[in-house]
């Protein structure tokens, strides 16, 4: 059976009906997604521009979230540098009360200015943001990432914001309080591969100090011993050897040492006192070792006025634990005396140099949260630019979608009428045959 013949009007009102029905369908398509090209078929060009920008944006984007969480980092170190230059203002405030302070108003204000340093470093430490602490620790840093370009980025270094890192971690005490001294701590020795000196010298800028004890080392080998009583003098011995070594200060202690033991000095109490007449006095305890070793030295007792300082080590770990000296700033330990100006005006020039600090770092971390937030408020609006971009390629405007739609759906119904007209003309050769 042949196939069924359509008159030339039929099949051109036909096509004309199957053109508007697709473009309805593409019309309805694009008011659903909203896009006037979804996909590389619709518009190759536009639309791997649009993917282009679309990929940048998501980058960009991707990094926001960094920036955001280095910005808390920062603000969190800003504020503990703020609090902490609350809490040294408060120590300067003692201080200056401490010059005219006497008897227990003098000792109670002592001990607060110790309770409010000590806090100093347990607010530093606080000053914690998802691990990350910038003034807490000069060994770490916070890198924030501003885009896929390596070299865009910004990298903070933490500062020691702590009392050491201040130079605020001397002691503050009376300077008639007896002070414990010790030349290393306990758990710690040092190793005298080469040669190392061991000072203790009796000295004051201002006033003269002179040494009221006797005191003596006595190294003994074979029957044969040394004493080092006075300044300059040295104690040189082998550690392959064996030897006696003895202390007198009033009290005697020996112990024998070898090669790669521990020796260990107790010495008694230390006093030194004031005195005007006498130039300065010091007492030197010098060793040196031709082999490896460990020396450990313990100075216990109460000190008033002494001053020391460890001069070489090879490979020496020499820990400063406290130094009695009136007024003054150094080896850790700061003495006051009641009615000294002068000693109080020392703490506080250090903690005026503790405020400069402060004040710079604050200034740098007040820097880093602008930048910070400028490059967070560049993303968000680079990214809505990029986005914005994008959719000028690939959306659709719904509006003359709309229209389009609304004028298919007319040419669509004219369509069907004009198929019908067509099927007219042929249904009248039927009436031939009536």
């Amino acid at each position: 059976m042949s196939d069924v013949t359509l008159s030339a009007a039929v099949r051109s009102s036909l096509l004309s009906l199957q053109s508007t029905t697709d473009l309805i369908d593409r019309t309805n398509g694009r008011l659903s997604s909203g896009l006037r090209v979804a996909s590389a078929v619709d518009d190759p060009v536009s639309f791997f521009s649009a993917k282009s920008l679309t990929d940048r944006a998501f980058d960009f984007n991707d990094r926001k979230d960094g920036i955001d969480q280095g910005i808390s980092t920062v603000t969190a170190a800003l504020d503990g540098v703020e609090s902490i230059d609350s809490l040294v203002r408060q120590l300067k405030g003692i201080a200056n009360s401490l010059k005219s302070a006497t008897g227990t108003q003098f000792t109670d204000l002592v001990t607060q200015f110790s309770d409010i340093r000590s806090q100093i470093g347990d607010l530093a430490n606080d000053a914690e943001y998802q691990g990350v602490n910038l003034i807490d620790n000069t060994s770490e840093s916070l890198t924030v990432n501003f885009s896929n370009n390596t070299t865009s980025l910004l990298n903070i270094d933490a500062v020691q914001l702590q009392e050491t890192g201040l130079g605020i971690d001397g002691l503050v005490v009376r300077a008639d309080s007896q002070v414990s001294f010790a030349a290393f701590s306990n758990d710690s020795g040092l190793a005298l591969n080469n040669s190392a000196n061991i000072a203790l010298t009796a000295g004051h800028s201002a006033q003269t100090l002179v040494s009221d004890f006797g005191g003596e080392i006595v190294v003994t080998y074979n029957g044969t011993g040394t004493t080092v009583t006075s300044t300059g003098e040295e104690i040189t011995f082998a550690l392959n050897t064996q030897y006696n070594i003895s202390v007198h200060v009033g009290t005697s202690d020996s112990q024998t040492i070898t090669q790669g033991q521990t020796l260990t000095l107790q010495l008694a109490t230390f006093n030194v006192g004031l005195l005007s007449a006498v130039s300065g006095i010091g007492n030197t305890g010098s060793f040196s070792a031709a082999n490896s070793g460990t020396v450990e030295g313990v100075f216990i007792g109460v000190i008033s006025g002494l001053t020391q300082s460890f001069i070489s080590a090879t490979g020496g770990d020499v820990q400063i634990l406290g130094v009695n000296t009136e007024g003054g700033l150094q080896s850790g330990v700061d003495f006051i005396a009641e009615g000294q100006g002068d000693d109080a005006d020392t703490v506080i020039t250090g903690l005026d140099a503790a405020l400069t600090t402060l004040r710079s770092e604050s200034q740098k971390l007040g820097s880093n949260v602008a930048l910070l937030q400028t490059r967070l408020d560049f993303t968000e609006q680079y990214v809505n630019t990029l986005e914005e971009g994008a959719g000028k390629l690939t959306l659709a405007d719904l509006n003359q979608e709309g229209a389009n739609l609304l004028a298919l759906q007319t040419r669509q119904q004219l369509g069907i009428s004009s198929l019908a007209f067509a099927g007219q003309s042929e249904q009248g050769i039927l009436a031939l045959f009536n």
